[in-house]
């Protein structure tokens, strides 16, 4: 029995040796080694003078409630989590998120066990309480709404809890140190075009983020998340930030040259330039000409022009702009040069769709076509969208003006040739059919 265990130790070099040596003294001279090994160690740190302790046990065992595998576990879990026992509670609070990764559990716990609305009265009495608990409970609780918000309806179901919406605003505009799991989790939950429209019209999710932000414009920075949260809300609301004064929020930041105001602050400004009120503002502040600057510093160059370039491309749609874009005469030059890098997808989208939004005007038109059409030509492309957008440019520009209107020397004449041959083709096989 004792070879038989000796040979599930080290099986791998007892197969590469293939000597005379038995399992067990292969066993016995690779402890050897390592307590040579070990001993050196020892020795390093005792000339170093640094004490060498013994490790700390690990506390994992001792946070998570003692489990069977199976479906009873979910049951058990959920009855610990309404537990007086301050120990009892936090044992199945941490060892909820490992159970409910698992879809089949997690959609159990979701739809059967009403996991959502347990775990947010014990989220809010916690906050409401104002005392330092025991256990770090609330960061826990929070990586089980994040794990819910993975799943499929998870999200629906976090957004119809009133008080738990409520609570992570809260957070936000406190700039608690758990920001970062709750803007995770508002992203998460705000994916869905119907989740974003329900979120507005139930809690008026612009009305505190203008709160929230126009509370301290200068604020160095925002997790990533959260500015993706917002761009969801943007996306489908702009004329509502654009009300509430995030126009002049965003631009007050951009003007001050926030942290990767290019990435984040950019973004959400363009969204807001899809609606008539947001264009006009543009107009207003001659958003073309800051947006040309940030384009034309070469003492200041950012990582990433995206967002920059999808900004100016959201605000070529009133006159105004085209006509200023006309003005700055470097402007088609700088986009030219965005424009050959193949490598940034986006971005030369982008630019493509700014020269065929400035090709509707004759000058401009004319002046890329003498400047710019062979260098448009040798633009190579990675995508197949950016390639067909690209062909559509050059067709554009060979197009002329009375190629599409009634400014022609001669008048078009109908070809009747064709429509004669029918008629006769028409009238034989008339013949033949009553005369066979």
């Amino acid at each position: 029995m004792w070879d038989q265990l000796a040979k599930y130790k080290n099986n791998y070099l007892q197969k590469e040796l293939k000597s005379h040596l038995s399992a067990q003294e292969i066993n016995k001279m690779e402890e050897k080694a390592m307590h040579e090994i070990q001993s050196e160690r020892r020795e390093c740190n005792r000339m170093r003078r640094t004490k060498v302790g013994l490790g700390k046990p690990s506390k994992y065992f001792e946070d998570r409630s003692v489990l069977s595998y199976g479906f009873d576990t979910l049951p058990k879990l959920m009855e610990d989590l309404g537990s007086d026992d301050h120990v009892t509670r936090w044992r199945a609070i941490t060892s909820l998120p490992e159970v409910i990764i698992n879809p089949l559990h997690g959609q159990t716990a979701i739809t059967t066990h009403e996991i959502v609305r347990r775990c947010a009265n014990i989220f809010v009495k916690i906050r409401l309480r104002n005392e330092n608990p025991k256990y770090v409970e609330m960061e826990k609780l929070l990586d089980i709404f994040l794990v819910i918000a993975l799943h499929m309806n998870g999200g629906k179901y976090i957004l119809r809890c009133e008080r738990l919406i409520h609570q992570f605003y809260d957070i936000i505009r406190k700039r608690e140190g758990s920001i970062p799991k709750v803007s995770d989790i508002l992203s998460l939950i705000t994916k869905d075009a119907q989740d974003v429209h329900y979120l507005q019209e139930r809690y008026e999710a612009v009305t505190i983020l203008a709160e929230i932000f126009g509370y301290d414009v200068c604020a160095p920075s925002y997790p990533a998340n959260l500015w993706r949260h917002m761009e969801w809300i943007f996306e489908a609301f702009p004329h509502f930030a654009v009300d509430k004064g995030f126009f002049e929020i965003l631009h007050t930041r951009i003007k001050n040259r926030s942290c990767k105001y290019h990435i984040f602050d950019m973004k959400c400004f363009g969204l807001l330039l899809r609606c008539s009120e947001g264009q006009k503002r543009f107009v207003a502040i001659d958003g073309i000409k800051e947006i040309y600057d940030i384009l034309a510093d070469t003492k200041h160059k950012l990582d990433t022009y995206e967002h920059v370039i999808y900004t100016l491309m959201t605000g070529l749609v009133a006159k105004e702009t085209l006509w200023r874009c006309g003005e700055l005469i470097d402007m088609l030059s700088i986009i030219m040069q965005f424009a050959k890098n193949r490598q940034e997808i986006n971005t030369q989208l982008y630019c493509l769709q700014i020269f065929v939004i400035l090709s509707d005007m004759p000058w401009i038109k004319r002046y890329m076509k003498e400047n710019y059409y062979k260098t448009l030509e040798n633009v190579k492309c990675d995508s197949k969208s950016n390639d067909k957008l690209r062909s559509e440019l050059l067709y554009k520009l060979d197009r002329e003006v009375y190629h599409i209107s009634e400014l022609r020397l001669n008048k078009r004449v109908k070809n009747t040739f064709e429509m004669d041959s029918k008629k006769e083709n028409k009238t034989e096989l008339e013949t033949k059919a009553n005369f066979p």
